[in-house]
């Protein structure tokens, strides 16, 4: 089987058994000698494997899907099917929102804390993941959800996963996703901008520092956005300062963040970069677009 993933968008691959132990693996060509990653697979209570296949390049990139039976299994027959992720993720020219009159969420500052969940803007029209979202809520540690109603609970989790994961927290809009902790001046604040039916609602989070033991060493400061634009539902994040202060250079652009957007069940996504060093910056803004 071969699978084409386009440009910036992730495939889930799922592959299904009858009564049979299978194997699923996934190879770049007909000639390679090793598998694109072992460790995508997973196997599920059924004995189904799923593999998501990430392109963050800007060309499609074609990958051969194997179907085999574990050693000393006899073979059956299989279901495989394939899934894109609902959004494209294109890099774009930096462009943050001035917060000036923006309205601060207290309690998103702090160590490992949670925003309530909160209307969006009246009138606001945005989907997320296909799902209208009317609610939200912030955490100190890089990252928001959206939520169809006011119902919930906000997450503050530290311990970041790659994208996508059933397991909690879902429905996530994560620009910096990492244990970050409040310093002096630290804010998060929230603005609704522009004219409908195309405003702009952004969230920010200003003055922060990753975590770390010695309050002397929290020395980074990294201000960033995300901006949700209304009708088209496309999302943004934008990184604004990145101030190294001689601190952790690895850490501070993203060497132990979940980067990327995940549906409300987690079992979808799109995964710009986890624990991947020089994979955020001030340089470049990152645009989530459904896909049609």
């Amino acid at each position: 089987h071969s699978v084409t993933v386009g440009a910036g968008q992730v495939a889930t691959v799922l592959a299904t058994p009858t009564n049979f132990n299978l194997n699923l693996r996934v190879l770049s060509s007909c000639a390679a000698t090793s598998c694109v990653s072992a460790t995508d697979a997973t196997t599920s209570a059924t004995g189904a494997e799923v593999v998501f296949l990430t392109n963050p390049g800007t060309s499609p990139l074609t990958f051969l899907v194997a179907v085999g039976a574990a050693s000393g299994v006899p073979a059956g027959t299989y279901n495989i099917a394939v899934t894109l992720s609902p959004y494209i993720r294109t890099i774009i020219a930096p462009a943050c929102v001035t917060m000036a009159g923006g309205t601060p969420l207290a309690g998103a500052v702090g160590d490992d804390v949670a925003s309530a969940i909160t209307a969006l803007p009246t009138g606001f029209g945005f989907n997320f993941s296909g799902v209208p979202a009317t609610h939200f809520s912030v955490t100190s540690n890089g990252f928001a959800q959206l939520w169809p109603s006011a119902a919930g609970t906000a997450s503050a989790s530290n311990f970041n996963t790659s994208i996508p994961s059933t397991g909690g927290p879902n429905n996530l809009l994560a620009p910096f996703w990492e244990d970050l902790v409040n310093v002096a001046g630290s804010s998060v604040t929230t603005l609704l901008s522009g004219t409908a039916p195309n405003r702009r609602f952004t969230m920010e989070w200003g003055n922060f520092t990753p975590w770390v033991a010695a309050t002397a060493n929290r020395v980074e400061r990294m201000t960033f956005q995300v901006q949700l634009n209304e009708t088209t539902s496309v999302i943004e994040f934008h990184y604004c300062t990145m101030a190294l202060n001689g601190g952790d250079n690895a850490r501070l652009t993203g060497g132990l963040a979940t980067v990327g957007v995940e549906n409300p069940t987690g079992t979808d996504g799109m995964l710009h970069s986890f624990l991947t060093a020089g994979s955020v910056s001030p340089a470049n803004a990152l645009r989530f677009t459904p896909q049609p």
